[in-house]
């Protein structure tokens, strides 16, 4: 038996054995048996001795049955879990120790209903009320599992109740080639929390199915307990958790899970969707206070309906930022920088730039403001979003969850008491108790902001309104929030000062919302920052004399972002000054007069700001530009890529476009570097660029009439109002038709018509802008030209007509239709001529026909106005013929015997030698249906057969109705109800006009194809499309994708 350490109490009558171990001794066991990979600690029973294991822990593999503590690290083997509840009532509490797995060698079978059980951190397979907390989960198949399906972990079923999971971080789990690994895996579990976890790096195999692991949470429900919406995977609560970088969504639910409340959660660069209530079921749950924002897939997407779904924001993500099926409350959301922002229905007061129905209530997404939550209730709002940790032992979790709404949507939110527009003093925005005795103190004109900070603590916030301060010497000497009511509202003059006008002395000092100005001696600064971990934010900061800002040396990991700067009037130590290490310089204004712009710091990064001309080349030492991206502008000066910084006396050009600058087309990103600044941003006048992307021709009736189809897109830098397209034939006005506004990036398409052709051809051109409404930056690329012809190479054709007006309106459409006709004597007649020289045999019969078989020649002769006389048809179906030389096109013939011969049944035919032509595409043999009444002549053997009933003839005549003559393929139907099944019938009686000459084939090319980045710079996604071209339907076949000329997959076409 192992000891147990010191200090752990054991009820009455149990032994107590007390482990006094020096430093050393303890150091070496736990590298001995970290090296031979057994369990290097142990969970310790709360009351010291663990009845199930007889012993004083449980190790990896064992069922723990009461409440235990983890005193250190514990790895476990590849063959077994990490522990296994059994009980209910008990509590794992990591105490932020690692519990590690070895997913490596290990196996991970299961599926959405079962989850692994093999190789899995903690399983609950059934048990209510436990709860798992403050422990580190690694490189097991699933972190932690809650419920399952499995009869044997749950024979009697049971479902999960009560279960939380909190202050956890579970990350490196899952394995590629297992659909069962997650992060979290819930199986019917109902009334439980999940809360103020970390989940991130969750593999899973993936090819496209809503089975598939690699989720941070997946929930699966059922409505085993009487129907869906009173089922399983309900009623539980998912907030103020982080998760990122999944192989598949944040968080995933299926088979209802109904009622559930997913609330303050961050999850962001996931590869699908961020929050994904799958199921049609997924109703009656309420999602809000969500950040989902830059995930490669959607922000947001459900199928379920009656959902809440209300401030969250969805910024930057691949597809969609939210989509939502019908009759889901979508309001006060924020979704911008995707293709379609917002989908669904009904909505209001949403902020965003692209709405399928409207949903945008405040359109502009370039004038984006933070608004600050008080999601815990508490009376305190969200603090700043940086460094935001949750009052746990790992500080995981997402405590601090501000939105990002259009300015006057932000308004609109604080003036109804929903958010702040300033940062409130609230670290844990989930926990009601914290920041509790920190406070808020409010200064007014006539009050002094020095005494304010003198008589407040660290953590407080000090809210000083508008009006003017005549102030200097400001020493912000503790960690608070300093907070005007922003730029010329608040403003501090320290007129007559000497010195400074304000100091921020301590670390973690919030500074925002001031005009700080004025002091007269030569020797002093406006502001001066010699803390760490500040955030001087959305001032304006000018008149100093020496210098108007300083960043000391020796200060780290400060935020200047947003700030007005400048004018020094002595300019002795430069208007601004940055030195230290690791800073953020975002977003910031430098003026262009007085004194020079130092940047003596390193390691920092510094981007989106517009410098003077005073700045001296960018130092090696620091990064001055973003990643490429032209999604999240305008940038600092309003041009549309996000990129470094704007240098007044930056001389290159901007010819060029993309990552790299070798693209065509500006983008207002200078094409040569400027020192260590990769990616200069210089002025760019954003405009529309409008151009046809796509046209095409349709016939409506082949040869005469016809619609167009187009895709009008706009290219440019900015949107494009309303506008018009013009369609001109053959170089005459015909029609303009209107085009809606169109944002950045967006197109319209259209089908317009009908258009009847003149001649052989129409020159038909496309011109976007058609009026010159828009001003565009590029007005050559407007138009699209081509010429659309009728077919040529007609078929010769032999009419063996009826003997009437039918004969002559079938001549006439088969002309019209490019074809050159023959008229032959009518079908009643002996005909003694020699067919073989001619492409098609078209075969008209008289008599009493049924309603039936109208093929695409009746329907063209009766487009160009003409019809067949009462009761008369031709067959063959939908323009598919066999191929070959000839065909023949015969009506269906009421059920009938000829000259006194019976119509014999149950015959099969078989065609001994097929011939290569006229049977391409035919079976071997026809079998007729039992119990019909067929009479059937086809050729055989190169020699034209008659079958009767009684036996086969041949005749190289066509008498009647009877036959075809030399290579024409010939059948005569008895009865229409018992008939060749579909297929073989059309094979056999195809239009055989358009397969005429049989040199009919398909043709297929790649007629587009284009790439998009799912993430920028490393994955994408191909879009293409295949076309069949030719003169023949193509059967089904493939289309092969190959990468720097090697082969890498085949998609079914």
């Amino acid at each position: 038996m192992r000891e147990k350490e010191q200090g752990v109490t054991t009820p009455i009558g149990k032994m107590i054995i007390v482990l006094n171990v020096i430093l050393a001794m303890a150091i070496v066991a736990v590298f001995l048996i970290a090296a031979v990979g057994s369990a290097s600690a142990y969970c310790v029973c709360n009351d010291g001795w663990c009845d199930n294991v007889n012993r004083a822990y449980y190790q990896c593999g064992d069922t723990v049955t009461e409440s235990c503590t983890f005193n250190g690290t514990m790895n476990c083997p590849a063959t077994g879990n990490g522990l296994v509840v059994g009980a209910d009532n008990i509590v794992i509490d990591g105490a932020g120790h690692l519990l590690n797995g070895s997913v490596e060698g290990a196996t991970c079978p299961g599926s959405e209903s079962n989850p692994v059980v093999t190789h899995s951190g903690i399983v609950n397979a059934r048990y209510d009320n436990v709860v798992v907390k403050d422990i580190e989960i690694q490189n097991f198949c699933t972190g932690i599992v809650m419920g399952t399906e499995n009869s044997t972990w749950n024979p009697g079923g049971e479902v999960v109740e009560n279960m939380t999971v909190t202050g956890c971080k579970i990350h490196d789990c899952g394995r590629m080639d297992s659909d069962a690994t997650h992060g979290i895996h819930l199986v019917g579990a109902i009334y439980s929390n999940i809360t103020k976890n970390t989940i991130y790096n969750i593999s899973g195999f993936q090819e496209g199915g809503c089975w598939e692991g690699g989720n941070g949470i997946f929930m699966y429900g059922s409505n085993v307990l009487g129907d869906w919406e009173h089922g399983t995977g309900d009623h539980n609560t998912i907030t103020c958790n982080k998760i990122y970088d999944t192989e598949k969504s944040g968080i995933f639910s299926k088979m209802g899970c109904m009622h559930n409340k997913m609330s303050y959660n961050y999850i962001t660069r996931n590869v699908e969707v961020g929050l994904y209530p799958c199921c049609c079921q997924s109703n009656y749950n309420t999602y809000e206070y969500n950040n989902l924002s830059n995930n490669s897939g959607s922000g947001f997407h459900t199928s379920g309906e009656n959902n809440i779904l209300r401030y969250n924001t969805a910024h930057n993500n691949g597809a969609r930022g939210i989509y939502s099926n019908y009759n889901v409350e979508m309001s006060n959301n924020s979704a911008c920088g995707q293709a379609y922002d917002i989908d669904g229905s009904p909505c209001s007061d949403n902020t965003c730039n692209n709405s399928y129905e409207s949903c945008c209530d405040y359109w502009n997404c370039n004038n984006l403001v933070p608004v600050y939550f008080d999601f815990d209730g508490d009376g305190h709002y969200s603090t700043t979003p940086e460094n935001c940790q949750c009052n746990n032992i790992l500080g995981v979790g997402a405590c601090c969850n501000p939105g990002l709404f259009n300015a006057s949507h932000a308004a609109m939110l604080n003036a109804s008491g929903i958010c702040w527009l300033t940062p409130g003093d609230d670290t844990d925005d989930c926990d009601p108790g914290i920041p509790g005795t920190q406070k808020t103190w409010h200064v007014y004109p006539g009050d002094s902001i020095q005494a304010a900070i003198n008589n407040a603590s660290d953590g407080d916030t000090i809210y000083v309104h508008e009006g003017t301060y005549y102030e200097y010497r400001i020493n912000v000497n503790k960690s608070l929030s300093l907070i005007g009511d922003g730029m010329n509202k608040t403003i501090v003059d320290g007129r007559g000062g000497t010195d400074y006008l304000m100091l921020v002395s301590a670390d973690w000092v919030n500074v925002s919302g001031f005009t700080l100005q004025n002091l007269e001696d030569c020797g002093s600064g406006v502001m001066i920052v010699e803390g760490n971990h500040c955030n001087i934010s959305y001032n304006d900061i000018h008149q100093g004399q020496a210098f108007t800002f300083s960043m000391s040396s020796g200060t780290h990991d400060n935020i200047l972002k947003g700030n007005t700067i400048y004018y020094a009037s002595c300019g002795c130590q430069g208007m601004l000054t940055i030195r230290g290490t690791n800073h953020t310089v975002t977003d910031n204004t430098i003026g262009q007069q007085g004194g020079a712009i130092q940047v003596y710091c390193s390691g920092s990064l510094i981007y989106n700001n517009d410098f003077g001309t005073g700045i001296s080349v960018p130092r090696v030492d620091n990064t001055w530009n973003t990643t490429y991206d032209c999604t999240s502008g305008p940038n600092i000066i309003g041009g549309p890529c996000m990129g470094g910084n704007h240098f007044a006396n930056y001389a290159g050009a901007d010819n060029f476009s993309g990552p790299n600058q070798d693209q065509p087309g500006s983008d207002g990103i200078g094409d040569t570097p400027y020192g260590s600044d990769y990616l200069p941003l210089v002025e760019f006048t954003a405009a529309p660029d409008l151009t046809i992307t796509e046209k095409v021709e349709e016939w409506i009736v082949e040869g005469s009439t016809y619609n167009i189809s187009y895709t009008v897109k706009n290219i440019g830098d900015a949107a494009a109002g309303a506008s018009d397209v013009g369609i001109y034939i053959d170089g005459i006005f015909n029609r303009t038709v209107p085009t809606k506004a169109l944002a950045m990036n967006e197109a319209e398409s259209k089908t317009v018509g009908p258009f009847t052709l003149t001649g052989e051809n129409d020159t038909i051109e496309i011109r976007a802008d058609n009026n010159s409404i828009v001003s565009e930056s590029n007005e050559t690329n407007n138009s699209m030209e081509n010429v659309f012809e009728r077919s040529t190479g007609g078929a010769s054709v032999y009419l063996i007509g009826r003997g009437d007006s039918t004969d002559v309106k079938v001549k006439n459409a088969l002309e019209e239709w490019g074809h050159t006709v023959t008229m032959g004597p009518k079908s009643s007649d002996y005909i003694g001529s020699d067919l073989t020289s001619y492409d098609t045999v078209v075969l008209l019969h008289g008599g009493d026909m049924p309603d039936a078989g109208q093929n695409c020649i009746k329907d063209f002769v009766e487009s160009q106005g003409g019809g067949l006389v009462a009761g008369a048809s031709v067959i063959g179906c939908a323009c598919d013929c066999p191929g070959g030389d000839f065909c023949i096109l015969e009506p269906i013939l009421p059920a009938k015997s000829y000259d006194g011969w019976p119509c014999w049944s149950s015959e099969t035919y078989t065609v001994d030698t097929p011939d290569p032509i006229l049977n391409a595409g035919l079976p071997d043999s026809f079998s007729f249906n039992t119990g019909s009444s067929i009479c059937s002549h086809i050729k055989k053997d190169n020699a034209t057969r008659f079958y009767r009933g009684y036996g086969w003839w041949e005749d190289d005549a066509v008498i009647g109705w009877e036959c075809g003559s030399g290579r024409v393929i010939g059948n005569d139907i008895c009865s229409l109800s018992t008939a060749l099944d579909d297929t073989n019938f059309k094979k056999l009686f195809g239009n055989c006009v358009q397969w005429a000459k049989g040199e009919a084939k398909p043709d297929l090319v790649i007629a587009e194809k284009t790439e998009e980045w799912v993430v920028e710079g490393a994955t994408y996604n191909i879009t293409y499309t295949v076309k069949n071209i030719g003169d023949a339907a193509a059967g089904a076949s493939d289309a092969g994708i190959y990468i720097d000329g090697i082969f890498n997959r085949t998609v079914p076409t």
